[in-house]
């Protein structure tokens, strides 16, 4: 059994929104061409943060930003990411979901 996982950018109202799969390699935030997940969100740094996968964990990094990245409320530069951890960054609110997987 493996796991599968996915950040998901929450809507103001609090339901979910956009989704990308982080599952088998690094995803991008950001506000610029360059992030896989781009986001219009002007206190966004252009590369904001990453999430790697790592033999089935999940790690986020802080890409040196100027208005920082929250994981559950906390101010981090990296984190080993856990089901349903709350990440701010800038005005987006993004949650990191996982699911087993059958074999």
């Amino acid at each position: 059994m493996g796991a599968m996982a996915w950040l998901i950018q929450q809507n103001a109202d609090g339901t979910p929104g956009r989704q990308w799969d982080v599952e088998l390699k690094p995803l991008l935030v950001g506000r610029g061409t360059q992030a896989d997940a781009q986001i219009r969100d002007r206190y966004l740094s252009r590369r904001h943060f990453i999430v790697t996968p790592v033999e089935g964990k999940y790690f986020l990094r802080d890409l040196g930003t100027t208005n920082g990245t929250l994981v559950n409320g906390r101010p981090i530069t990296k984190a080993t990411l856990q089901p349903n951890d709350q990440i701010q960054a800038g005005e987006s609110r993004f949650v990191f979901v996982t699911r087993l997987a059958a074999a």
